[in-house]
């Protein structure tokens, strides 16, 4: 301890015993303990507390809360088939144009043999079954792409 503080701490002493300075005693803290609670929900339904609390504002809100929670259900379901159709729809439609440019370009390649050009109908032979093979194999790794994307 420094000279200082020891005769700060003297002095106080003196002026304690005097009187002048009532003596010091140890201060009694108040603890106080507050706790907050808080809840999160997700997901289209309240819990049944706030369904009561609206209740009690607003005869038939529950009714009203449920009926719009199906309408939505029903409107999403219906979206999905749809698209679900639509991409149906689009698959088969082509399907049936790779069929249809491929045939073409086998046959045109089958007359162009038939007239002494074989070369340029064995090449566009070739060429439409290698587009065909590399159609089916580009579809398929894009559907493993997208499963894998769709588990994740």
């Amino acid at each position: 301890m420094s000279q200082r503080s020891r005769r700060r701490a003297e002095s106080l002493q003196k002026k304690q015993q005097q009187g002048a300075v009532p003596p010091t005693t140890p201060q009694h803290a108040t603890v106080t303990q507050s706790q907050r609670q808080f809840m999160v929900r997700t997901g289209p339904i309240p819990d049944p507390d706030t369904i009561k609390q609206y209740e009690a504002i607003h005869p038939g809100a529950a009714g009203i809360l449920f009926n719009q929670f199906e309408k939505q259900g029903d409107h999403r379901r219906s979206l999905e088939d749809r698209m679900v159709g639509g991409n149906q729809q689009r698959q088969t439609r082509g399907q049936w144009m790779a069929f249809v440019l491929s045939m073409t370009a086998i046959v045109g390649g089958v007359a162009l043999i038939w007239n002494g050009r074989s070369t340029e109908g064995l090449t566009s032979i070739i060429g439409a079954l290698v587009a065909l093979v590399a159609v089916f194999i580009i579809g398929k790794v894009s559907e493993a792409k997208q499963r894998d994307s769709q588990q994740e």
